[in-house]
């Protein structure tokens, strides 16, 4: 390995964010460990098309299979990666999907099927990879936060619940593993152009609800959001994890994008009950 050359490990790295920071981090002298679920069935195109980037390029970098929902799965990636390369040296906690829905639809399978690939899987990653860390006395753990773990969002509870749980986890860690000289830290995005509405869920039970045509309207509403030409790309978010890797994670964290920093800049110059009103004005339509 060369001299300043990181082993990164990345979750969700089939489409949009993992993707593309894959690529600029590998492009930046780094071996990354892209990893994504299902790399011989459906994402197999995404694999080949990752690798052949890898290939063309000369850059240090592999396709592995993780699904962080799959404790195993997990445990599995990581030891591949700590046989091959003896450490990881930056965990990138990025993948994630959400399910929309309004509260009282919401199963309690749904709601753990969020937390299990939004918290649990960060969690668990975030276990198997401190030990090597531990042991050089260095590391860098950045998870992909959002917007919505600062503030609250209607019909999509269990994905803001995660969020707000990341940040949590961010805060906690920084001290916890400080003393080891490990640094942790969070990107929070707001409104980023990928498959991730295309991806998107939706509470099976809303289909016969009282808050069928609500939870429509709120999904009709976040595609328009990101079809806007000027949304956030993927690759703005994967110059932001460069910078928070190049600083080691000097700052708790990191905000990317101009819709992100506005309301987030709003929120802190405004009482909550104004705030909370501001926010109103943008659901007015979803409850007529």
């Amino acid at each position: 390995m060369s001299s300043g050359q990181k082993v990164i490990l990345i979750s969700g790295c089939s489409s949009g964010i993992g993707y593309a920071t894959a690529i600029r981090l590998a492009r930046a002298g780094h071996f990354v460990y892209a990893s994504m679920r299902d790399i011989s069935g459906k994402n197999a195109s995404s694999k080949k098309s990752l690798e052949s980037i890898f290939v063309s390029e000369s850059l240090s970098g592999k396709v592995i299979e993780m699904d962080v929902s799959e404790d195993t799965s997990i445990h599995d990636a990581v030891n591949q990666v700590l046989r091959e390369k003896g450490s990881v040296d930056v965990l990138f906690n990025n993948a994630g999907f959400a399910i929309i829905g309004a509260v009282e639809d919401f199963r309690r399978n749904e709601v753990l099927d969020q937390l299990q690939t939004d918290l649990y899987g960060p969690i668990e990653l975030i276990r198997c990879v401190l030990p090597s860390m531990r042991s050089k006395k260095s590391g860098l753990i950045i998870n992909m936060g959002s917007v919505a773990g600062r503030m609250g969002f209607p019909f999509t509870v269990p994905y803001v619940i995660s969020k707000f749980a990341l940040e949590g986890l961010t805060e906690s860690l920084r001290p916890e593993l400080k003393p080891f000289g490990i640094s942790v830290t969070i990107i929070e995005a707001g409104v980023v152009k990928t498959r991730f509405y295309e991806n998107m869920k939706r509470a099976k039970k809303s289909e016969i609800s009282v808050y069928k045509d609500a939870t429509s309207k709120t999904i009709e509403g976040g595609r328009h959001l990101f079809s806007q030409p000027d949304v956030t790309s993927p690759e703005d978010v994967a110059e932001k994890v460069f910078q928070a890797i190049k600083e080691n994670g000097a700052r708790i964290r990191y905000v990317v994008g101009r819709d992100a920093e506005s309301l987030l800049d709003l929120m802190k110059s405004k009482k909550d009950e104004e705030f909370e009103r501001y926010k109103m004005q943008d659901f007015t339509d979803v409850f007529k």
